[in-house]
């Protein structure tokens, strides 16, 4: 099928409540990274992070936004001066495995998705086949890893393509959200719109740079980093009809 309107969400802050999970993953990770004798069994069954490293993740947050995995790994292992001599890829894996654990512990599906979301998406369905609209979720998280969130927010199907970062091989793959949307657009011909849609400055920066028309959940930082319009998450009826709006070539 040949596809006219391509329409990209982000998914954590968009589709999924954010919710302190990303810090929550980060503090695992700076723990796990900064203790010789971290007993990795025992913090996946209690999954406790010591406050000091939740405090370090808080802080450094904005280092590793947006960024591959293991790029982030290897910010933090600088960051913290790490001499943990663990492969980077694995100590991913872990980070992910214990971020699933606090969902699934803490956030039942109607607690995680976004309120809203599903009135998009229904909007987006009845406009889909007659507008040729594909629908891709985009992420910084490892792919693996976004397509468990989508699956166990129920979501998955809805998307015609999942986009994330590859652990396998490192080598002549997207380091960045622009690279990652620049890569999937190049071989889609006669593309009539491009909608960004996402809650941080690297989506934001992603959409602007491939042409992308950028709808921001969240605040005024975002305007300032190419945002065509904002929304807070009451909004999201608004968000439906502004995506109309741009399919439609209004």
């Amino acid at each position: 099928m040949q596809f006219s309107n391509v329409i990209f969400f982000d998914i954590d802050g968009v589709i999924v409540k954010e919710c302190g999970v990303a810090e929550f993953g980060y503090g695992f990770l700076i723990q796990l990274l900064s203790e010789p004798d971290f007993d990795l069994a025992a913090r996946l069954e209690d999954l406790c992070v010591k406050p000091q490293y939740l405090k370090i993740a808080h802080e450094t947050r904005n280092l590793v936004k947006g960024k591959h995995p293991v790029d982030k790994i290897k910010i933090f292992k600088q960051y913290l001066e790490s001499s943990v001599k663990s492969d980077d890829a694995w100590c991913v894996t872990q980070w992910y495995n214990a971020q699933r654990r606090y969902i699934q512990k803490n956030y039942p599906i109607d607690k995680y998705i976004m309120p809203g979301i599903m009135s998009v998406f229904s909007a987006i369905q009845q406009l889909r086949s007659k507008y040729q609209i594909k629908v891709v979720a985009a992420t910084a998280n490892e792919q693996w890893q976004a397509t468990w969130l989508l699956q166990y927010a129920g979501v998955y199907s809805f998307f015609d393509d999942v986009l994330g970062y590859q652990l396998e091989s490192l080598v002549d793959q997207p380091r960045s959200k622009v690279e990652m949307l620049a890569n999937y657009l190049q071989p889609i011909q006669n593309i009539k719109s491009k909608i960004m849609i996402g809650d941080g400055i690297p989506d934001m920066k992603a959409g602007r740079m491939n042409d992308c028309v950028c709808l921001g959940i969240g605040t005024e930082e975002l305007k300032t980093a190419g945002a065509d319009e904002l929304f807070g998450e009451e909004d999201y009826e608004k968000l439906a009809a502004s995506i109309q709006k741009v399919v439609e070539g209004k």
